[in-house]
This record gives C-alpha cells, structure tokens and sequence, in this order.
C-alpha cells in the first residue's frame, strides 16, 4: 500500500466523484461550477485545474468525451451488469489511484 497524505486522498476521492457525475447521462446534467461545488470546490477555476492534472482533461471535456462513449454501458446480453465504478476504479480515478485488486476480471 502507498502511503499518501490525508488530504490528497481526500481531494482524490472528490475528483473520482466529480468525474463519475460528470460522466452520468442526464437530461438536467448539474453544470461543472454545480459539481465542484457539490464536491467541496469552492473555486470552479481551481477545481478545473486540479481536475485537468489528475485526468489530463478539462472537466467540460472529461463529459463529452464519456458521453460520447456513452458510460456506462448498458447491461450485456444474458442479464450480466457490466463492471461498476466501485470496482474497478481505475476507471474513474486519476491516473495513480490503481485499481483495485479483489476486482473480478471482466
């Protein structure tokens, strides 16, 4: 296990939860400025810099590049639900979150 410092691995978790909201389908998607501050953001320039470094991308594009994969995906044929964000969390969490080991392979 990697050690870290209390408050990254709670601006980390903020993040994953950002970027899951983000991600979500929605007809009333919430605005980036809604969802930082929902997260605890106060600053929507400081959550979209943070964000940029964690994923490498703008929160505004994070939610047009997902939508437009549309993810999650839909259950797969024979009832199976595809994997969820708590399991494998690498991906929805930066890039040095990992992924979580008890996780069954897909």
């Amino acid at each position: 296990m990697r050690w870290t410092h209390v408050s990254r691995f709670i601006q980390r978790r903020r993040l994953e939860e950002s970027a899951y909201e983000l991600a979500r389908l929605s007809r009333t998607a919430p605005t980036v400025s809604a969802i930082a501050e929902r997260w605890g953001f106060a600053d929507p320039t400081h959550f979209s810099r943070v964000f940029r470094e964690a994923y490498g991308l703008s929160p505004r594009e994070w939610r047009i590049v997902r939508l437009d994969r549309a993810w999650p995906p839909a259950p797969q044929a024979g009832g199976h639900e595809p994997a969820t964000r708590a399991c494998h969390t690498s991906l929805w969490a930066p890039a040095d979150a990992g992924a979580s080991s008890a996780c069954p392979s897909l």
